[in-house]
């Protein structure tokens, strides 16, 4: 029990910290020729996203619970949904930032925004 709330610590806390340096970074390299409209889109379009992928893993667990999967297949499962589902943000936000911004802006600040505090993010993992 105690192992478990450990862990369950750990993983809040770099999830905590993937969103701090990814608000930090928005905050530091915003577009400045957005409007507040497109920057608070842009900055909450992976909450949204996260909002859609809890409930697609809910049902999923669900379902594979209920026909008595292996829990290293449901884990599966469960990483490629949050692959798919990033990878649509990622595509949405650029979608977003190609509206306002050429090509290479857009390319720059998804780098900055995106995959840098995903880059730290799977570091950690592999270190820790």
């Amino acid at each position: 029990m105690c192992v478990l709330l450990i862990s369950l610590a750990i993983i809040a806390g770099v999830l905590f910290a993937f969103i701090t340096v990814r608000h930090f970074v928005y905050i530091s390299v915003r577009p400045r020729r957005h409007d507040s409209e497109n920057a608070q889109a842009i900055h909450r379009l992976l909450y949204t996203f996260f909002i859609i992928l809890v409930v697609i893993m809910l049902a999923t667990v669900a379902w594979m619970v209920f026909r008595d999967a292996p829990d290293e297949k449901i884990r599966r499962v469960l990483y490629w949904e949050m692959a798919v589902l990033y990878a649509f943000a990622f595509f949405r936000e650029g979608q977003i930032l190609a509206s306002h911004c050429n090509g290479f802006s857009t390319i720059l600040y998804l780098c900055a925004l995106e995959l840098l505090p995903l880059g730290m993010l799977v570091a950690s993992a592999m270190v820790f």
